[in-house]
């Protein structure tokens, strides 16, 4: 199932059909299915696919506090 969102996720952030809420929505479902490094990599993808959002910023500190949680604090750190 996490697969399957995952994957599905990835392809509409690809596509260019993905709003940070959508992101957001689905990168929260993964975390909560135990797939916190999809998540993290759900919104590396989003964030380099939409470089002009105007709220970047958001995708980018969901992303830097999964990785603390995951205990990676230097890419934490980078990633804000």
């Amino acid at each position: 199932m996490s697969e399957e969102m995952f994957l599905t996720a990835l392809g509409e952030i690809t596509a260019g059909r993905s709003s940070l809420g959508e992101l957001i929505t689905a990168a929260s479902g993964l975390v909560a299915a135990g797939c916190r490094l999809q998540a993290e990599q759900l919104y590396k993808v989003w964030i380099n696919f939409n470089p002009d959002h105007p709220q970047r910023y958001v995708a980018h500190f969901n992303c830097a506090s999964l990785q603390s949680d995951g205990g990676e604090l230097e890419s934490a750190r980078l990633n804000l």
